[in-house]
């Protein structure tokens, strides 16, 4: 006989990865490069800098070469066979008092979040908020991903609620962000 506990772990799991992009450092300057030649920045409600919603597709398909093979790391691990499509990207920059309050990325695909500039001793990384509630006392969880730094990325379903801390530091924080199929 099947035991409920079994299902329920099974059933009830986040898809979720942090891993580290693999030669960083070559690749890290090809992604700023596409920032610094497409990138339009905007500033959106005073929360943070970015290209977000600036129809920014030209640059999906550059950020996907550089970054597949990591992807397919981190899909391949998470359970998911296809090879994943980038389908909208953004940079996004957080100067002192820049912060991102609670959003998703909507329903149907996985998020990525990529730390570009990132200095673990005066940044926090993004927030994930839990969809269920603590079943001891009915707060509400929250998970910060440990050992963020430059070149990680974690992968994620794009309806998990997230935020940004509020950067408390004169020090930049960029991040690329995308969804993919």
């Amino acid at each position: 006989m099947k035991n409920l506990t079994d299902n329920y772990i099974k059933d009830w799991v986040i898809p979720f990865y942090q891993g580290k992009i693999s030669q960083w450092e070559l690749k890290s300057q090809k992604l700023i490069q596409i920032y610094d030649r497409f990138s339009k920045p905007v500033m959106e409600s005073g929360d943070q800098i970015t290209d977000f919603d600036t129809n920014n597709s030209q640059y999906d398909m550059l950020i996907q070469n550089i970054l597949l093979d990591d992807l397919r790391t981190a899909t391949k691990e998470m359970g998911f066979d296809r090879i994943p499509i980038i389908q909208n990207s953004w940079f996004q920059i957080y100067n002192k008092a820049h912060s991102h309050s609670i959003h998703n990325h909507g329903m149907g695909s996985l998020s990525v979040v990529c730390y570009i500039k990132y200095d673990s001793t005066v940044h926090k990384p993004t927030t994930f908020i839990s969809p269920f509630l603590n079943l001891e006392d009915g707060n509400v969880m929250e998970y910060q991903p440990s050992d963020v730094e430059e070149g990680t990325f974690v992968v994620f379903p794009s309806a998990l609620a997230h935020y940004v801390p509020t950067n408390q530091s004169d020090v930049e924080r960029m991040i690329l962000a995308f969804n993919m199929k």
